[in-house]
């Protein structure tokens, strides 16, 4: 089992596919993908949104 990590931000809604598909919204309705970097774990995405659902 992989350890937990943790990653600088704030989001309100965060929703996972798989490993690989990982998205969140923060409090201002900005997306967030996740990337996997260490050096810029999130790219923010253009648009807005106040939920946020993904499937594998």
């Amino acid at each position: 089992m992989a350890d937990w990590k943790q990653i600088n931000g704030g989001l309100t809604r965060i929703a996972v596919g798989s490993r690989t598909n990982v998205w969140g919204v923060n409090s201002a309705g900005n997306i967030y993908r996740y990337t996997n970097n260490d050096a810029s774990p999130w790219v923010q995405v253009p648009g807005g949104l106040t939920d946020i659902g993904a499937g594998a």
